[in-house]
């Protein structure tokens, strides 16, 4: 039973660190056909959040109070890149700290203790 549960932290802690892989090398992707733009085009083509949400067809939305457009604006000027690589780098890493921490306790589990 124990040993059931610690395959299926394993499978959880692997599978979360493949998306986070894949999240890294879509942000590298982008910076890639940034820098493939940059090197055509001779100056650099900059994305962020609000371009994706115009290319989807979304309305940006639109708030009243100022400190909270601000607030809005700022977060939708967010580069494009950073973003899938931040969430990339914290599930890569949180699955390899989840696998790892089974794969060490692996004799516990199997003992049957």
């Amino acid at each position: 039973m124990f040993a059931d549960v610690a395959n299926e932290h394993l499978r959880a802690g692997r599978s979360r660190f493949r998306l986070g892989t894949r999240l890294i090398a879509l942000g590298l992707l982008i910076l890639l056909v940034q820098a493939i733009l940059w090197f055509e085009q001779g100056y650099w083509t900059a994305f962020d959040l609000q371009d994706i949400v115009r290319w989807l067809g979304v309305r940006m939305p639109w708030i009243g109070w100022e400190g909270g457009r601000a607030v809005v604006d700022w977060v939708f000027a967010f580069p494009l890149t950073a973003l899938p690589v931040a969430i990339g780098f914290s599930l890569a890493w949180s699955g390899a700290a989840r696998a790892g921490r089974v794969d060490k306790n692996a004799d516990f589990w199997s003992s049957g203790s």
